[in-house]
Formats: structure tokens, sequence, C-alpha cells
């Protein structure tokens, strides 16, 4: 048995939440154990005490910090370690609003502590393809929206194309998916193929600011507009998460499946802020969308919160399928 005073049994327990999260996404990896290191070495625990943890030989029971500025440290390393492979994993995500929420930390204060993080670690060099959307968005924001922009643009797909691995060292998010928005709103991409394959990647970057700063409207109406304009393309790529892969008789069946997902999506979307609505397109649309819960379109028993709920959850699944197949798997295939 060990005896513990209640500083280090709120150090132990941070230690017990960082491995916890470190396996979240199902795969501990290098860097992650490298934060996990560094901490024990910050708080004085030995790796035989982590190792005695891992294995089970020592319970460590839930504490939580006596105060505030320790929570947020805490907090912070989980942060550090959730961003160290370069990414925002849904389920590390998750793991760590747990806990602030066990501490008393407000949601809004998590995504503050995690753009510190962002900005106190050290960037990657840009990459090839990044640069040149940065270069586009940059004469697109002046309102040169020709050749200026779109260049720039047309160079940066075929960058991502040629090297799909710069895919997973994407720094902003929502303007590399703005950026591939605007490139298929040109309307010179005519294969169905190239235009699931952009709008997907736009998709996953847009979502993935998303999560990053779930409170920034102009990602949802970027989002949005890349649905709705995009519908029959992006499609495909929801129906490879809604129907089994090989089951054709599912397809058959259940034809337009697929479409209505991305009908409940959208207005999942819709729904997050009114400001949406000002913009006439997205207003007409939810207008449109709302008739059809009405009219019992997706079903008797379907209510707009419902709808609301089924969607988020649609979101999340797609999202997944996304990041594992382009930014683990490096298959930009579609």
């Amino acid at each position: 048995m060990w005896s513990y005073d209640s500083e280090e049994k709120a150090r132990l327990c941070n230690i017990k939440h960082l491995i916890v999260l470190a396996m979240a996404d199902g795969k501990v990896k290098p860097s992650e154990i490298a934060v996990i290191a560094a901490v024990a070495k910050r708080d004085n625990i030995s790796e035989d005490r982590i190792n005695r943890i891992l294995d089970g030989q020592e319970v460590v029971e839930q504490a939580i910090p006596n105060d505030r500025d320790t929570k947020m440290l805490y907090l912070k390393d989980m942060i550090t370690l959730m961003l160290s492979d370069g990414e925002i994993d849904i389920k590390e995500l998750a793991c760590c609003k747990a806990v602030a929420e066990l501490y008393g930390i407000k949601s809004d204060e998590v995504f503050d502590l995690i753009s510190q993080v962002q900005d106190e670690n050290v960037q990657y060099e840009l990459t090839e393809t990044e640069r040149l959307v940065i270069e586009a968005l940059a004469q697109y924001d002046k309102g040169n929206t020709g050749d200026a922009t779109y260049h720039p643009l047309y160079m940066a797909w075929r960058s991502y194309r040629n090297n799909p691995w710069q895919l997973k060292r994407i720094q902003n998010y929502g303007r590399y998916g703005k950026g591939l928005l605007i490139f298929l709103s040109y309307g010179t991409i005519s294969d169905i193929d190239d235009k699931q394959q952009l709008a997907s990647l736009s998709y996953l970057f847009l979502s993935k600011a998303i999560i990053k700063n779930p409170s920034n409207v102009n990602h949802y109406k970027n989002r949005l507009v890349l649905m709705i304009q995009n519908h029959e393309a992006f499609e495909y790529t929801v129906s490879a998460v809604v129907y089994d892969e090989d089951d054709l008789f599912q397809r058959h069946l259940f034809p337009f499946e697929a479409r209505d997902a991305m009908y409940k999506m959208e207005f999942s979307d819709l729904s997050t802020n009114n400001a949406l609505l000002t913009i006439d397109m997205l207003n007409s649309k939810y207008r449109e969308l709302k008739g059809m819960i009405s009219s019992g379109f997706f079903g008797a028993k379907e209510t707009q919160s419902s709808i609301i709920e089924t969607g988020k959850g649609l979101h999340e699944q797609v999202l997944a399928y996304l990041e594992e197949k382009v930014l683990e798997e490096g298959d930009i295939d579609f």
C-alpha cells in the first residue's frame, strides 16, 4: 500500500489522465510517451511508478487539484499530449473536455488553452500545398478573384496529388478547407472523382477547423456551402459511411439513404447559429429542410431535434472516415 498527500494524489491522477488520453485513439505514439515522461519528470514521478500504474499494481483514485492554477496546468498537460502528433482527435478532445468539466473549467477555456498551446509549440514549416493556398487567399481577400487566385489554387491541388502526405501537416484547417472550396467554385473541374476528392478534403479540413474552434460561424458557413453546392460529388463519400462497403443489396434497397444523410448533416449545421440564416441561400435551404421534416419526409416520428442529433452523429462518422483514409493511410483516391 502507498500513502499519499492530496497534492501527490492529484499529480498521480494527472499522470493517469494522460495515460488514458494517450490510449483514447487506440494508438500510443512516441510523441505522446515523450509528453508523459516530461510531466513525470517535472512532478518527480518515477518510471517504475508509471509502470506500476499501467500494470494495475497501483490503483490511482480520482483526485482534483485544490487550486485553479494547478487545474489549468494539468489540463494544459493533456492538451499538449493531444496536440503532440499535430492533430486533434475527437476522442482525445472529449477526454480533455471531460476532465475540464471535472475541474470546473468551462469549454470556452479549453479551446483558449488549445490555441495557447498551439501558439507555444514550434510549428512545422508550411507544406508547398498550404503555402500556395495561403498565396491564393491573400489575392482572393483583396478581391483579385481571377488568375491571381485560381492559378496558385490549381498548383496547390497538383501539389498534394503528387505528395498526399502533405495533407497530414496542414496547420490552418479553416483556411485550407476554404481554399479548396473556392477552387471548386470556379467550375473548371469536370471529372466527378476529382470533384469528390476536392469536396471531401475541403470537408475534412473545415470539419477539423470546427472542432478546433466551434464558435467560428464562418467554418460552418463554408462547410454548408460546400455540401449544398457539391451535393452530388460529396454524396459518394457520405455513401461510403452510410452503406456497408460491399453491401450492394443495401444500396439498391435504400438508394436515397446517403442523400437523406446529407440533408440531416446540413440541417444540423444550419441550426447551430441564427447568423447563418441571414444568408439567403442558407435561409432558403433551412426553410426547405424544415418543411421536409414537418411533412414527414424523413419519417413520421422524426423531429427537428432528432434530425439535428442524427446530423451531428453523421458529421462525426464522416470526419472519422476521412481522417483515417486521408491522414492516416494517405489515400486520396475517391
